[in-house]
């Protein structure tokens, strides 16, 4: 079943507009007139701005937020990045992403994540993973003379599970080549004394960490910034007064994977319960990790699966992370991430731990 929606179907009261059995949808507006969609399951719930950037705002399962804390309690109308920052995931690309260098011309991570998207739809369905519910949309990039793409992001939650698919698909409508970067931004909140379990070595061969100015730094992330950098081990777990400030970011290479070429990172809080992202090396074969944390920033970006480094477009072309797709051909990426019980964990941690042996 597919629900095609209308920008006047959203009302500040937020109402259902689809149940089955484990399953519902409900539309609603933020004060600041932005529209939005909670999908809920046993599990939790998910809230989805279907007109901008497709990104995943909140996500709570198990009675927990999982998504990182800001000074935004809702989103706002910008589309400039960091004028409306904390959600749980936003998508970024298509043609660059990254932090810019002098030598760019593209906006941080690029046009994707505040796009206008023009149309939106929910999905009833199933597959090989069991009952969905799902959002998803197009929004169609054009520039005379220049970049022409079809993005059409999707997210499905799935019946009495905290863990979400989320995909993107790019298609290139030019005639010409189209440089492709694609990040997926998972930002989930930092715990103090949580531990991170990753299909990695804890090395600075394997996470290579971003420079920083040293002489423009604060003297205490330059410390921090440097014991990590010789050892990133230190940053797992992130005692209580540690602070980030305002960031540090890892580049996660050579990534251990499963037999179906998975990449697997855990993230468990003292209380038990944890964060889990996995995603398939060959389609994204890079990872960044993103940590802040101090009082405008509590987020630990435990692994932003990648088609790059988040360097900007010249430094990831520099190093030959740049790659392009055919007039009419389509780029697509999955990216598994959310929250699993405790009986799941188990069984992740067990999984990582044979990866890393092998």
């Amino acid at each position: 079943m597919i629900i095609k929606l209308e920008k006047h179907f959203f009302t500040s009261k937020e109402k259902l507009i689809l149940e089955t059995d484990q399953l519902k949808a409900s539309l609603f507006k933020y004060d600041s007139d932005i529209e939005a969609i909670r999908l809920e399951n046993e599990a939790g719930y998910i809230v989805v701005l279907p007109y901008k950037g497709q990104m995943i705002w909140d996500a709570v399962f198990y009675n927990n937020s999982i998504k990182m804390n800001t000074p935004f309690p809702e989103p706002v109308k910008s589309n400039n990045f960091g004028e409306t920052y904390g959600c749980y995931l936003m998508h970024c690309g298509m043609t660059a992403m990254g932090v810019p260098k002098e030598s760019d011309n593209h906006p941080p991570h690029g046009v994707i994540p505040y796009a206008d998207y023009k149309d939106a739809k929910i999905i009833v369905g199933s597959d090989n993973n069991g009952n969905f519910i799902a959002v998803t949309g197009t929004y169609e990039h054009n520039v005379a003379f220049d970049e022409h793409y079809l993005a059409q992001p999707m997210v499905k939650m799935y019946e009495s599970s905290g863990m979400l698919d989320v995909t993107m698909q790019t298609k290139n409508l030019s005639r010409k080549e189209m440089s492709l970067m694609y990040l997926c931004h998972v930002n989930n909140k930092l715990v103090p004394n949580a531990n991170i379990y990753q299909s990695l070595a804890w090395d600075a061969d394997h996470m290579a960490i971003q420079e920083v100015d040293q002489s423009a730094s604060d003297s205490n992330l330059v410390e921090l910034f440097n014991r990590v950098k010789a050892d990133p081990s230190t940053s797992n777990p992130i005692p209580e007064q540690e602070y980030y400030d305002p960031e540090i970011v890892f580049f996660l290479r050579d990534m251990k994977i499963d037999e179906d070429d998975h990449a697997h990172f855990l993230y468990e809080l003292p209380d038990g319960s944890a964060y889990y992202t996995y995603f398939d090396t060959k389609e994204l074969g890079h990872g960044v990790r993103w940590i802040a944390y101090h009082e405008d920033c509590e987020a630990m970006g435990m692994v932003l699966p990648a088609t790059a480094e988040s360097e900007g477009y010249t430094a990831e072309m520099d190093k030959g992370n740049v790659f392009t797709i055919a007039p009419g051909e389509t780029f697509s990426a999955t990216v598994n991430c959310g929250a699993i019980t405790q009986d799941e964990k188990e069984k992740i941690k067990e999984k990582i731990e044979k990866i890393n042996r092998n």
